[in-house]
């Protein structure tokens, strides 16, 4: 079975890990702040799914995310 983990960026990574947390009960696996105390990492956990967040980053080369362009990515 293919198993698919979304990735979420958000401007304020933190604080929508706390609000996911308490809105839907979501577990949390892992959070990692950098030295700007930005999140550039999280994992939460629903049951046997997992979604993982971070901060919106403005040099998206610069990340860890990479993108097909011949499956439509930019």
């Amino acid at each position: 079975m293919t198993r698919v983990v979304p990735m979420i960026a958000y401007e304020d990574g933190d604080a929508a890990m706390d609000w996911l947390i308490k809105a839907f009960g979501f577990v949390e696996a892992d959070r990692r702040l950098g030295a700007d105390a930005r999140l550039t990492h999280g994992e939460l956990g629903a049951g046997d799914g997992l979604i993982m967040l971070a901060n919106r980053v403005e040099d998206i080369e610069g990340h860890h995310w990479m993108f097909d362009e011949k499956a439509g990515g930019q």
